[in-house]
């Protein structure tokens, strides 16, 4: 549903354009419009030319502080450990070190668990 030229309203009244606008006025999905305005893969180079022109016509300026809030969400994110581990165990029955309830027992326990 496209809006009237009348529905825009100028000076600090006016309402902030969103992409969710731009995407209504072009009849495509706002994630498209969030695309194409950072540059991303997914839209083709046509497209993005498209959607920054509409979003410079209609007014679109990033919202700082959302700006700010969306790098903090994604930077803070708990990542998860990918690592390998390896147990190295040089006895030519391999058995024979577990078989020792002391450390080594120890270390194997909490690498399997680890695992």
């Amino acid at each position: 549903m496209k809006k009237a030229e009348s529905d825009k309203i100028e000076g600090p009244e006016r309402r902030r354009v969103t992409l969710r606008d731009i995407a209504a006025e072009m009849d495509i999905s706002h994630v498209t419009v969030s695309k194409a305005l950072r540059n991303l893969s997914g839209v083709s180079e046509a497209m993005k030319v498209k959607i920054q022109a509409k979003a410079d016509a209609m007014g679109y300026v990033p919202d700082p502080l959302l700006s700010s809030l969306s790098r903090y969400r994604a930077s803070s994110h708990t990542k998860p450990i990918q690592s390998v581990i390896a147990w190295i165990n040089p006895w030519d029955d391999p058995d024979r070190l577990r078989q020792h309830h002391n450390e080594f027992d120890l270390y194997w326990q909490g690498a399997s668990d680890c695992a």
